[in-house]
């Protein structure tokens, strides 16, 4: 099953997600090749950014927040102390900004006023804001709304990875220098926290930031940028002799039976 922004950008998003599962589940099209459910993303690596935190249930690697043990690792290895507590989702962040209950947000590539099913809402939400920061490629229609717009750079200027809709970790090589003041991602949030303070954004290649990756989070544990060099590897990869996952879920869930 291939699905795309058709069905998730949509005011019953969820629910038609579920129903994808639950069809694959009901007539046995998982585990074998040429089965499953793939989403199409709207963006070329929105499965990578999922992997790596970006859920507020979540750390890296789909590592459960509300996991005390978890959550210990996490604290040890960034030698700070972290919220117990699960964040807000988009839907919930936008409720609470429309509320007058959130003072902030700093967006990085995404743009809800064209993403979100109710544009108007999300329109009404962002304007309560007392200071909105927006960074991106482009100016947007969300950019547009910001206080301050931070320029990232484009795939074609900067070093990193992406990892698509099969789980395949790939490699992005820098072909030109950034243009004007556009930096790259991970360099403007390690200026910015480096700026207020924070600890461990000492990072000066993306290849580190990779490395540190391998060594919290068991799915991505055996990729580095060397093993990169041909085409890719798909997690889970535990370790650096393990080849990459092809197909998930061949014999069984890894959290237990499915569930309609």
């Amino acid at each position: 099953i291939l699905y795309a922004m058709g069905i998730t950008q949509h005011s019953h998003g969820t629910d038609n997600v579920i129903a994808t599962a639950n069809l694959a589940m009901l007539t046995g099209n998982i585990g074998k090749p040429s089965t499953g459910v793939n989403p199409l993303r709207g963006q070329n690596n929105v499965q990578g950014a999922c992997d790596l935190g970006a859920l507020p249930n979540v750390y890296p690697g789909y590592q459960a927040v509300a996991d005390p043990a978890i959550r210990q690792k996490f604290e040890v290895a960034w030698g700070c102390s972290l919220d117990p507590n699960p964040g807000l989702t988009l839907t919930e962040i936008l409720d609470t900004a429309y509320e007058g209950q959130m003072k902030a947000i700093y967006l990085t590539g995404e743009n809800p006023m064209l993403s979100e099913p109710d544009a108007k809402h999300a329109r009404e939400a962002l304007e309560q804001l007392e200071f909105f920061v927006v960074q991106d490629v482009f100016l947007s229609e969300t950019a547009r709304l910001a206080d301050v717009v931070l320029p990232a750079v484009t795939f074609a200027e900067k070093d990193g990875t992406f990892t698509n809709t099969e789980r395949r970790v790939q490699r992005v090589r820098k072909v030109i220098e950034p243009i004007g003041n556009a930096r790259p991602d991970w360099w403007i949030t390690c200026q910015i926290a480096q700026r207020m303070g924070g600890k461990g954004f000492d990072f000066s290649h993306p290849y580190q930031i990779m490395d540190e990756i391998a060594n919290l989070t068991p799915s991505y544990g055996g990729i580095s940028y060397e093993r990169l060099e041909g085409g890719g590897l798909q997690w889970p990869c535990p370790n650096k002799e393990h080849s990459g996952t092809v197909i998930l879920h061949t014999e069984q869930f890894t959290r237990g039976k499915g569930h309609f």
